[in-house]
């Protein structure tokens, strides 16, 4: 699979134009400010570099989480840390801002989100996306593609944190922004004798943290329940590589999954 090289993709835009790491730095001021003359007091702003990622990178736990409408094409994800959404939800509702360490409420994530709906519009212009608009939702299922990701950084009074936005590279690929070569073809005789060596394939549920005193009163017979929504796919390892998302069912008397996406082809 091709990788996205966005430090010579800047070479491919008109001339004279600002690279796109520096546009999304531009971009991260603007909102600043307009989040500033939302809040009545000082913000800062800042941009994260642009790396890629496959979906299995995505933590949707312990974060609040967030689609994304990118205006056409395939959806994307936001996750921000609980704290940050709470402590800036409740300044836009005119709390003094002091950062609250618990988890946001359905209304908080709603403020949050249209607040910062209001304020992302230089974020959009320098993306090549047609709109980014944050929608909060109970459970937000990760697009099963690779992603293009970059952290935005916002600091107002004591509330401080980033919004981590993950967007299919789909929309970069769309915009010409250009991908660097393939990778070097491996030596034929060495992929003709390694095709016979027997692999392991392990599909996992995402992990679950429990207090130690519970399991210690786990017993035969207990439900543990885990985070993994029932509509995202699992993901498949060879030797501890995500390779592949599959999607749990049965053929026949035997327990199976089907593959339902290849996370990262490799030779």
């Amino acid at each position: 699979m091709e990788r996205f090289d966005f430090a010579a993709a800047t070479a491919d835009r008109e001339p004279g134009a600002p690279g796109l790491a520096a546009d999304l730095a531009t971009a991260a001021l603007r909102t600043a400010l307009l989040l500033e003359a939302m809040l009545r007091r000082p913000v800062t702003g800042s941009a994260g570099s642009l790396r890629r990622i496959r979906p299995a990178d995505v933590a949707l736990t312990g974060v609040a989480a967030f689609s994304i409408d990118l205006g056409a094409g395939p959806r994307g994800v936001a996750t921000a840390p609980a704290p940050f959404v709470t402590g800036l939800a409740e300044m836009f509702m005119g709390a003094p801002g002091a950062a609250a360490h618990r988890e946001p409420t359905p209304l908080e994530c709603n403020v949050f989100a249209s607040r910062l709906n209001a304020a992302l519009d230089p974020v959009v212009a320098a993306l090549p996306v047609d709109a980014l608009r944050l929608a909060p939702a109970a459970a937000v299922a990760v697009p099963a593609t690779d992603l293009v990701t970059f952290e935005l950084s916002l600091s107002a009074a004591e509330v401080a944190g980033a919004l981590h936005l993950a967007i299919p590279a789909a929309h970069f690929a769309g915009a010409g922004i250009a991908a660097a070569g393939h990778d070097p073809e491996p030596d034929p005789a060495l992929v003709s004798a390694l095709q016979a060596v027997p692999m392991r394939l392990s599909v996992r549920f995402g992990a679950v943290r429990l207090p130690g005193d519970e399991l210690e009163r786990l017993a035969v017979g207990d439900v543990v329940r885990l985070p993994h929504p029932v509509d995202q796919p699992l993901v498949a390892e060879v030797d501890g590589q995500p390779l592949f998302l599959a999607r749990p069912g049965r053929r026949g008397r035997r327990l199976a999954v089907e593959i339902s996406d290849v996370v990262e082809e490799r030779s």
